[in-house]
């Protein structure tokens, strides 16, 4: 099942009816994807990203099946139902994840200093 898709979806009002018709689908379709009967390929997630009007972080969750794995030219290697493919990492994920990496190094910067400190006062 698809927790925050169904989360996000009820909170922005829509029906599945209304996002299986925007994607063009059967609302039966559509269905199955939401309860995780039916993989999305990442583009379908997308489009429904878009139709709510929501960052593709805010909805996505992966499919139990699907392994990725980075290499340092930014591309994953997708297991997919027993076939590899590779295909590049959008943008707006790398960059999500690049101010992350700047968010918990600041954090750690400021608990180094934090341990020092304490350091220091334990020795007066």
């Amino acid at each position: 099942m698809k927790g925050k898709l169904i989360e996000v979806r009820k909170a922005k009002g829509f029906s599945p009816q209304e996002i299986a018709d925007k994607l063009g689908k059967s609302v039966s379709s559509y269905h199955r994807r939401e309860q995780g009967k039916t993989k999305m390929h990442i583009s379908e997630w997308q489009k429904i990203a878009k139709v709510l009007s929501v960052s593709l972080e805010e909805i996505y969750e992966p499919e139990d099946s699907q392994s990725v794995s980075f290499n340092d030219n930014s591309t994953a290697t997708i297991t997919y139902l027993g076939t590899n493919n590779i295909y590049p990492i959008p943008d707006f994920m790398l960059e999500s994840q690049h101010k992350f990496i700047q968010l918990l190094e600041k954090k750690i910067a400021e608990l180094e200093k934090e341990v020092l400190e304490l350091k220091m006062l334990i020795k007066t």
